[in-house]
C-alpha cells in the first residue's frame, strides 16, 4: 500500500502531554516523630534519658521506697543510742524490735542517709522544671513579640529586660526570706521571674533573623494571622536553641538553689534538697567524728550526675530538632 504525497512531505508528529512532577512527603510521620525518630538513634541520647528518668522516678515514688524498703521517713532520727555519722551498712535496732540498716550510714543528727538523699531528689528537680515553665512561659512569648514587631514594642519589652537585669538578685533573695518561708514554689518564682530575660533576648535574635525570610514574607502575603505565623512557622524553628536553654535553666536553678542553701537561704526544715544536703555535710566535713563519706559524696553526685544527663539530652534533642537536619 503506497502512502500520498502529502502524506510523505508531512512529517508524522507525536503529541506528548508533559507530567507536572508532585512532590511527595518523604516522611509522612511528621516533624515531631522524625525528630523523635533521629534522638533515639544517638545511644548517648538513650543513655541519659534512662539514667535521668531513672532518678526522676525514684525521687517521685521516695516516700514508698523508703517507708517500705527502709523503713525510715527524712525526718526521722535515731531511735536507739548509736552515734550520730554512723558509716555506710550500719545496722540499727528500733524500739519495735525492728533492725533497719543504713545502706549510706547517717548524717549528724543519726537520720538515714539514704532516705533523705531519695526525698531530696524531688524537691531538686522541681524547682529546676517549675523555674524552667516560668522561663518558657515568660521569655519566649516576649522574645517572639519583641523580635516578630520590632518597633515600640521591642523598646517597651528591651526596657523591661533592661530593669530585672539590673535587680540585685542575691540581696532580693536575702530580703524576701527573711520575710517568707523559703519552700519549693517560693524559690521557683523568684527564680523564675529573674531569669527569663536571657532566653528572651536569645528568641528575640532568632526571631529577627527569621522574620524577612520567605516563609514569613509569604505567610504575611496571603493574610496569614500573626499568632499562626508565631507558633506554627517561627515557633518550630527556635526548638532546637530553645531545648537548649532549657536545659540550662533547668541545671542552673538547681545549682542556684545549692549555692543559697550553702549561704543559709534555701529550703527550711522539714523539706529536704540535695542542695541542703550539700550544704549541711559541709559544715561537718572536717569533723573528726564524721565517718560518713556519703554525706557529701551522695548529694554531690547526683546533682552531678543529673545536670549531666539533662545536659546530654538537651543536646540530643536540640541536633534532633535543628532545621538543618531535615530531609
Amino acid at each position: 500500500m503506497t502512502r500520498s504525497t502529502s502524506e510523505i512531505l508531512e512529517p508524522e508528529v507525536t503529541t506528548t502531554t508533559p507530567t507536572i512532577p508532585v512532590a511527595k512527603d518523604k516522611d509522612p510521620r511528621g516533624f515531631f516523630k522524625t525528630a523523635l525518630s533521629r534522638f533515639f538513634k544517638r545511644k548517648l541520647n538513650v543513655v541519659a534519658l534512662v539514667v535521668f528518668g531513672f532518678i526522676a522516678i525514684i525521687s517521685a515514688i521516695a516516700p514508698i521506697l523508703t517507708s517500705t524498703f527502709i523503713g525510715t521517713t527524712p525526718a526521722y532520727f535515731r531511735a536507739s543510742f548509736s552515734p550520730a555519722y554512723a558509716p555506710p551498712g550500719t545496722t540499727e535496732t528500733l524500739r519495735t524490735g525492728a533492725n533497719v540498716v543504713h545502706w549510706l550510714g547517717t548524717d549528724e543528727l543519726g537520720r538515714d542517709t539514704l532516705t533523705r538523699l531519695l526525698h531530696a531528689g524531688g524537691a531538686s528537680l522541681s524547682i529546676g522544671f517549675l523555674v524552667a515553665i516560668i522561663i518558657v512561659l515568660i521569655g519566649v512569648p516576649v522574645g517572639l513579640l519583641s523580635g516578630f514587631f520590632g518597633g515600640w514594642v521591642d523598646d517597651f519589652f528591651n526596657a523591661i529586660i533592661q530593669i530585672i537585669n539590673n535587680i540585685p538578685g542575691l540581696y532580693l533573695f536575702i530580703i524576701l526570706a527573711g520575710i517568707f518561708r523559703p519552700d519549693i514554689l517560693f524559690l521557683s518564682l523568684i527564680f523564675g521571674l529573674l531569669s527569663w530575660t536571657q532566653t528572651a533576648r536569645q528568641v528575640r535574635g532568632l526571631t529577627l533573623t527569621m522574620r524577612n525570610r520567605e516563609f514569613v514574607t509569604a505567610s504575611i502575603a496571603v493574610g496569614a494571622r500573626y499568632p499562626r505565623i508565631l507558633v506554627q512557622h517561627l515557633l518550630p524553628n527556635i526548638v532546637s536553641i530553645l531545648v537548649v536553654l532549657v536545659g540550662a535553666d533547668i541545671a542552673l536553678a538547681m545549682l542556684g538553689e545549692a549555692a543559697l542553701s550553702f549561704l543559709g537561704f534555701g529550703i527550711r526544715d522539714p523539706d529536704v534538697s540535695w542542695g541542703k544536703l550539700l550544704a549541711n555535710s559541709s559544715n561537718y566535713l572536717t569533723y573528726s567524728g564524721n565517718h560518713n563519706p556519703f554525706l557529701i559524696i551522695g548529694p554531690g553526685m547526683m546533682i552531678f550526675i543529673t545536670i549531666l544527663s539533662i545536659y546530654l539530652i538537651a543536646d540530643g534533642l536540640r541536633d534532633a530538632f535543628d532545621p538543618a537536619l531535615r530531609k
